[in-house]
């Protein structure tokens, strides 16, 4: 270009010159200030946006190409900078806007109070285990110091010359220490973290074992010894109430129920151990066989506190030196999170005003009380059955070799069903069954018998202690763990102490009837604890909030384009978030990268006429119209963004919160007409942005659910718009509707669908009209397919205007499955539509045309026959006829002599019975169908029939590897194969799956 063609025109013109550049210029900026609000508010305006965008371009293209710069170069100029000004300004707002949209959606406050303004990297740690060790090490000690005088009560009470209860009052006030100190504990723990805490646990528990060595020979040992115990039971709670934490802080949500079940089986464990101990040590002791002054009796006992002192040193000593309080990193969204910011007062006011915690704090004070206060009784009662000390550690441990098996099964099956309630129902009840046989069992006084209803008892009641701490953590979230588990703890030791002393003084005389009578009073315990956990509802808090989180870094992902990463268990959450962190980064640049070449081009760059050659005119509009797309291609990146409609890769949303599974005693977890975990749903786009929408929603005036399928075609403005509206308008048809009368009720929903359908359509074409006549002529071009069912009661109604398609999958009394249609294809490959058509338009020989198999379409434009929009072969004041030139936009090929309508956006209603046999309910549009047959969804239904999450994942990797085949390559480089271009090999892929399970009800 000559340095003459750089300078900007000269020439001066007189006002008349000026006058229709002025009119454009004033008419363009006022269309774009009233415009501007849909602009910045474009998550609820998007069909409205792209109509404003485009019309803003090719406004700009009429000023600079057409008649005004004939004109007026300068009001050219002048038009294109201001214009400039304001798309820059709504560059910068957009941008900062979404930017910060997906940051605030992505950043948590780190625990110790890190500010928002990076994405969370959650991690964890090989150091976890050490950690966790440690913990249990210490943990074991405080139950070794409380089980010490359990099996040896009666030869102490002998040795010391003392009573029952005096021996029991140490184990008794041990526990008292719990309830007496747990508010401080958690204070202390919440405030300061989990390491003080048990660090001041640990010396208080050193301190009890060393003082119990002291003075074993003297008479008064007993109070010497109560004296360490009460020191021991205050430090406890400090240790005991960090079980949570260290799960919480140090494990991913993937290890941390196991962790949890570990630690609680680690509890009984060391109590067995505890037990068994001095079980050993006074096995062949008979104080009968003693002397006056029992020093043999005497002499055991020194070398037990000895021997628990050297342990006390192993287990406290390590954590001391090389415990931490938490990880560098969270390893979870629960970790991460800030706790509330309350008073500690206003926290235990929340706790206690929480229905579903105070009916698990009743449930766990009758348990657990009544499991420690068996095992502070039961050599008594087997006593009482000619059992002797060393039979009754045995039979002391029996519950741990039944109870730790379950309790990792419970926690496998905790993890993938979270039955809260239903597992700790059957431990309740199954415990009371085993008291019922033990009383049995008790009667033979054979130790094997015994020791086998005691191994029974294990398998019900060791399990549910873990799964109502992890419950009780669930039902307070986001309150601090310490907080409800130190008072569940505290509840459970209160009850231990008061029932141990009500049974103690029971079975003191160690008789066969006191014995009964104790048993009988373990039943109705467990039997109360049942009654209260029926009263509580599921109630998911922790895994809700870590779910929702979880699902919003996906969306994040999805909308990045980066692969979405199974989560595995002790592996992926580094990994997880390292590759989100690095997603990030590559999506910034790419953005800044884009918005270079928006400042770059030549879309806001006032175009020079002087003496230019029309060369160089067309080159000049030909760099503008590609800086637009450059401009198109920077915001239709951010919309997608921002509305979360995936792109790349496969995203399956689950409709409601699997979590909100009722499986109190395996209860189905639908309801008729309730939406309510019956849907998945799945999108994988080919076009860019997607053209496909979907949509679930709940009916409020009238019992019933609405699923809606959506397949764009030249756009996705109709299809959002349709999706955005339908349901909505509906709903307000129905209500109104309800009012008049109808024949029946089938009638009432049928006409209701049907005038749904022609406001929604009617509302576009009043949009679409005010658009065309603003010079924006793509708003006839673009339409949408809808497949729409209305489940109510025992029957499906189906709605269809276009090439979607749906099949209910039913099973037999054989168990074979079949599937039929809700729906048929109107299309223009359809012999049934073609015949149609022909009778309708017989002087119009290109009413179909054909191009080859599958490839016919309606006057050479389209394939569906019914849709939403597709304006253009609907009405003829959508085919230019006004003879605007194509560089305008305006499109070359139209319809002459125009005799349409050639399509209808009404609908094909159909009423589907529904009947027991009946499965599932699959949606999809043609992306799915064009690769699959009816057979094909069947057979996937019948494979994975439990589960319709691998169902919907299934029926999206069959497509693609159909969709692959077709095309003569592999998967891999079908997946290699960028969205836009790959809609050259399949379409848009959008599918819903429904379980019809309770759907149907005589």
């Amino acid at each position: 270009m000559s340095d003459q063609e750089n300078q900007p025109f000269k020439d001066s013109y007189n006002e008349s010159q000026l006058e229709g550049g002025s009119r454009i210029k004033k008419d363009l900026l006022e269309q774009y200030n009233q415009l501007k609000n849909s602009l910045l508010q474009s998550v609820k305006q998007e069909s409205q946006l792209e109509i404003i965008r485009e019309c803003i371009n090719e406004k700009l293209l009429q000023v600079r190409n057409g008649k005004s710069i004939a004109q007026s170069h300068l009001e050219s100029e002048m038009i294109a900078k201001e214009i400039e000004s304001l798309y820059e300004q709504d560059k910068i707002v957009i941008k900062g806007e979404i930017l910060q949209e997906i940051k605030l959606k992505t950043t948590v406050k780190h625990a110790d109070g890190q500010e928002p303004g990076e994405v969370m990297e959650y991690k964890v740690y090989k150091r976890r285990y050490i950690q966790v060790i440690m913990f249990a090490l210490v943990q074991m000690l405080t139950c070794l110091l409380y089980s010490t005088t359990s099996p040896i009560a009666n030869q102490l009470v002998q040795i010391y010359n003392t009573t029952s209860s005096t021996v029991n009052l140490n184990m008794e006030l041990y526990l008292l220490g719990h309830p007496c100190f747990t508010f401080v504990a958690s204070f202390l723990i919440e405030k300061y973290g989990a390491y003080l805490s048990m660090t001041i646990g640990c010396l208080l528990s050193l301190i009890c074992v060393f003082l119990r060595l002291i003075h074993t020979d003297s008479e008064d040992y007993i109070t010497i010894l109560i004296i360490a115990q009460v020191i021991g039971g205050i430090g406890r709670p400090f240790i005991v109430n960090c079980q949570s934490k260290v799960a919480t802080k140090w494990f991913g949500p993937s290890e941390r129920n196991m962790i949890t079940s570990l630690l609680s089986f680690n509890v009984l464990l060391s109590s067995i151990i505890g037990s068994l101990i001095p079980g050993i040590l006074f096995g062949d002791y008979s104080y009968e066989n003693d002397n006056e002054n029992f020093d043999e009796g005497k002499k055991k006992t020194r070398n037990l506190m000895l021997i628990e002192f050297f342990l006390g040193l192993i287990c406290t000593i390590p954590f001391i030196i090389l415990g931490r309080n938490e990880p560098p990193s969270p390893p979870s969204y629960a970790a991460s999170i800030k706790k509330t910011q309350e008073k500690f007062i206003v926290g235990i006011k929340k706790l206690f005003s929480n229905k579903n915690f105070n009916l698990l704090l009743a449930a766990y004070t009758a348990m657990f009380g009544g499991f420690k206060a068996f095992s502070i009784v039961s050599s008594y009662i087997f006593s009482a059955y000619g059992q002797n000390s060393s039979q009754n550690s045995y039979i002391q441990i029996s519950p741990a070799i039944t109870g730790f098996t379950f309790t990792v099964i419970c926690g496998i099956l905790i993890k993938k069903y979270r039955c809260y309630k239903l597992f700790m129902s059957m431990g309740f009840l199954g415990s009371s069954l085993g008291f019922v046989v033990l009383y049995l069992l008790l009667q033979t006084t054979n130790f094997w018998a015994i020791f086998m209803a005691v191994a029974f008892i294990g398998i019900f009641a060791v399990p549910p202690t873990p799964v109502m701490i992890e419950y009780g953590i669930e039902v307070t979230f986001p309150l601090d763990d310490a907080l409800p588990v130190g008072i569940l703890f505290a509840g459970g030791q209160l009850g231990g102490m008061l029932i141990g002393v009500i049974v103690s003084s029971i079975v003191e005389d160690s008789t066969e009837k006191q014995a009964n009578f104790g048993l009988l009073f373990f039943i109705i315990m467990y039997l109360l604890s049942s009654i209260f956990i029926f009263f509580t509802s599921q109630d998911l808090r922790r895994y809700e909030a870590e779910k929702n989180q979880k699902e919003i870094v996906q969306e994040s992902l999805d909308a990045l384009g980066i692969e979405k990463i199974e989560e595995k268990p002790f592996l992926s959450t580094t990994k997880y978030y390292s590759q989100l962190k690095q997603a990030y980064q590559k999506y910034f640049d790419r953005e800044n990268s884009i918005y270079q070449k928006v400042q770059n081009s030549f879309a806001f760059q006032g175009v020079q006429i002087g003496e230019q050659k029309q060369e160089r005119n067309e080159e000049k509009r030909k760099n503008y119209e590609k800086g637009g797309q450059n401009y198109q291609s920077y915001f239709n990146n951010h919309q997608i963004a921002r509305n979360m409609l995936f792109s790349l890769p496969l995203f399956v949303i689950v409709n409601q919160k699997l979590n909100k599974l009722q499986c109190f005693f395996s209860k189905s977890p639908y309801q008729q007409d309730v939406l309510d975990n019956r849907a998945v749903t799945l999108q994988y786009a080919a076009n860019n942005p997607i053209e496909d929408r979907i949509n679930l929603k709940q009916l409020q005036n009238i019992e019933g659910y609405l699923l809606e399928v959506y397949d764009g075609h030249g756009g996705w403005q109709v299809s959002q718009f349709v999706q955005k509206n339908f349901s909505t308008q509906l709903e307000q048809i129905l209500k109104e509707n309800k009012e008049k009368q109808w024949n029946s009720e089938e009638e009432y929903i049928k006409a209701s669908l049907a005038q749904a359908f022609d406001e929604i359509e009617y509302k576009y074409l009043n949009m679409a009209k005010q658009a065309y006549s603003m010079g924006f002529p793509k708003v006839g071009r673009v339409g949408s397919c809808a497949l729409i069912t209305l489940v109510h009661k025992n029957k499906i109604y189906s709605a269809n205007s276009g090439d979607c398609k749906g099949i209910i999958v039913s099973e037999n009394h054989k168990g074979q499955f079949d599937g039929r249609k809700i729906n048929h294809k109107q299309n223009a490959n359809s012999p049934k539509e073609q015949q149609r058509l022909k009778q309708s338009f017989p002087n119009e020989p290109d009413i179909v045309v054909c191009q080859g198999k599958d490839a016919c379409y309606v006057k050479s434009r389209l394939q569906p026959t019914r849709s939403f929009g597709d304006l253009d072969l609907k009405y003829a004041e959508f085919n230019n006829p006004n003879k605007e030139p194509t560089e305008k936009g305006f499109p070359k090929r139209v319809i002459e002599n125009f005799k349409g309508p050639y399509i209808t956006h009404k609908p094909e209603i159909k009423v589907f019975e529904l009947n027991q046999q009946d499965r599932f309910l699959v949606m999809a549009t043609d992306g799915l169908w064009d690769n699959l047959k009816k057979k094909d969804v069947v057979k996937v239904v019948e494979t994975f029939s439990k589960d319709k999450v691998k169902i919907i994942n299934q029926l999206f990797t069959n497509t693609i590897n159909a969709a692959a085949q077709e095309n003569q390559i592999s998967v891999e480089q079908m997946k290699l194969i960028p969205i836009g271009t790959r809609r050259s090999y399949h379409d848009d892929i959008s599918i819903i799956v429904v379980d019809l399970e309770k759907q149907f009800q005589n």
